[in-house]
């Protein structure tokens, strides 16, 4: 049986699909890199919460939790319980003291000078977009991590 296309014409459309697909790839690429979201701040909360009440229904029910705030922006109350400030960001951290389970919140360029004011055991409502959990076998406790953070309030 003969093949329809000469072996250098199969050739010569593998390599277009190649370039084709590379392009593709490298524009949606470019386009997850350079997205940009409007600023935490200016958008209204879907939910609002006290970190303890987040972290318990995070705890009792992973799947239902995650389906319910993941991607929505949260206004969540707590109080600081670990602070990591580099040169142009910030990690805020509340921790339940119970479980060990914690939130972590990545804030944005822009407020993280404003968390460089902030000390352990403050007070504070935060805005951000929920990113789910993430459960440690080894260290037997839920993670819920946080990105695009505003600090909307300090008590």
């Amino acid at each position: 049986m003969k093949l329809p296309f000469t072996r250098k014409i199969r050739l010569r459309i593998f390599w277009i699909c190649l370039a084709l697909g590379l392009a593709i790839g490298g524009g949606v690429f470019y386009y997850l890199v350079t997205e940009e979201f409007d600023d935490t701040k200016n958008i209204k909360a879907s939910f609002s919460t006290e970190a303890h009440t987040l972290i318990n229904e995070f705890d009792s029910n992973d799947s239902l939790a995650n389906v319910r705030y993941r991607d929505q922006i949260i206004d969540v109350r707590g109080r600081v319980t670990e602070l990591e400030t580099a040169d142009s960001s910030a990690n805020l951290k509340i921790v339940d003291s119970i479980g060990g389970s914690y939130l972590i919140f990545d804030f944005q360029q822009q407020d993280a000078f404003a968390v460089k004011s902030l000390q352990t055991g403050d007070s504070v409502l935060l805005r951000a977009s929920c990113s789910g959990s993430i459960f440690s076998r080894l260290l037997n406790t839920r993670s819920i991590q946080f990105k695009r953070t505003s600090l909307i309030q300090k008590f």
